[in-house]
């Protein structure tokens, strides 16, 4: 996708000034080189996804970020993201007023969930090689798509009201951050788990002597 910003721009104004979506993609006259929307839910896919590729790109300028551990890294992406959120508040309170409670089918954050995936996907292989993250047997595949779910309660939790206070948003980032990191980090269970395959190992080797 990647439309020129005119496209974002000229449909941002029009839902905010009408509060709906113009009749067709050729009302909103833009007059730009580049790729045209096929239809408006690619123009919203590629609108929430600008706000996602902005926040990396910000927080990927600076040499320091490279340094952060991962929870430090996603604190870091979720309050720079909720910045562009606040950027582009207006149309993407839209696009949360219009947008069903349960989604079938793409929504405008379909695109974003892959591009986002495939980023905390390489957070989470950092995370396992410098042991700051456990990796467990079948549970390590589910922590990429609990931190999806994360972006969907956020995501929620800012636009249930149309004002710019991100104070909740804020708190709210806090305590899922640390609460779903501290699980993903080595704890008593995971050592209760190798003492468990140690003591089991001998017994195995036994009988297949």
């Amino acid at each position: 996708m990647n439309f020129n910003e005119d496209w974002h721009e000229a449909y941002a104004a029009y839902v905010v000034k009408y509060g709906k979506r113009p009749p067709a993609i050729s009302a909103l006259d833009v007059q730009v080189p580049g790729p045209k929307p096929a239809s408006f839910l690619e123009l919203e896919q590629d609108i929430f996804l600008r706000t996602f590729e902005e926040t990396v790109a910000i927080l990927g300028s600076e040499p320091v970020f490279q340094e952060y551990s991962s929870r430090e890294q996603v604190l870091a992406v979720w309050y720079t993201w909720l910045e562009q959120w606040v950027s582009f508040q207006p149309v993407l309170y839209f696009m949360h007023r219009k947008r069903s409670f349960i989604p079938l089918g793409d929504d405008f954050m379909t695109a974003t969930r892959a591009s986002f995936q495939q980023w905390m996907a390489a957070v989470i292989r950092r995370g396992i090689k410098q042991e700051e993250i456990a990796d467990r047997w079948m549970i390590s595949d589910a922590y990429v798509p609990v931190m999806w779910y994360q972006v969907e309660l956020l995501f929620r939790t800012f636009f249930s009201s149309q004002d710019n206070d991100t104070a909740r948003t804020d708190a709210m980032i806090e305590k899922s951050v640390n609460f779903l990191m501290d699980l993903f980090q080595p704890n008593a269970l995971d050592s209760g788990f190798d003492l468990v395959r140690f003591l089991i190992q001998p017994l195995s080797n036994d009988k297949q002597s």
